[in-house]
């Protein structure tokens, strides 16, 4: 053999061993790839059915919450429309038990909103507390002064039905907004 065909023999067998070598080394990163990419989807898929089960579990809690929330303002409802009504007709004997119920009853709303702040949105605190904070500092000014006359800023005239549509409003409003964050439909 000459040298030229001992040159090419060489760089044909160099070639051939290079071009096996690289099979070898795409083979070897393919299954390493193909691994890492399985484990990869496996942690991902068991993050995603943890982050599924977290969300139902917190929706869940969130309409309980909103349950309980509806409850004790259906309540404070019924407190208040009594009060307007002994206000309104001058039951007086009425209207101090009616301003400690209802003062009970925002109590326990105010504590609900607190003790489930992590689970309710801002948005829903501030209105809740928008809606019967007004109502329970009059109700506490009269409790602390006896004087009816902080109830005139509420304008406790008119029907019944007109004052139980009055006392209804503010639980009105917090239900409507609760039923559009939730996607409640009734």
């Amino acid at each position: 053999m000459n040298g030229a065909e001992i040159i090419i023999s060489n760089a044909l067998l160099l070639g051939a061993l290079g071009f096996l070598l690289k099979l070898w080394i795409d083979k070897r990163l393919s299954l390493s790839l193909n691994e890492k990419l399985e484990k990869f989807k496996s942690e991902l898929a068991k993050e995603v059915a943890k982050s599924s089960v977290q969300q139902t579990h917190n929706y869940a809690k969130k309409l309980e919450i909103c349950a309980t929330l509806n409850e004790l303002m259906t309540e404070a409802d019924f407190e208040l429309k009594t009060l307007y009504f002994n206000v309104a007709s001058k039951y007086y004997k009425g209207i101090e038990d009616r301003n400690n119920k209802f003062a009970e009853k925002y109590l326990e709303i105010n504590a609900l909103l607190h003790k489930e702040g992590l689970y309710i949105e801002d948005e829903i605190i501030t209105m809740v507390q928008d809606a019967y904070r007004p109502l329970f500092d009059i109700v506490s000014n009269v409790i602390g002064s006896g004087d009816l006359k902080h109830y005139e800023v509420l304008e406790l005239s008119g029907s019944m039905d007109n004052l139980s549509k009055k006392a209804e409003q503010p639980r009105k409003v917090v239900i409507a907004r609760l039923k559009e964050i939730y996607g409640i439909n009734t």
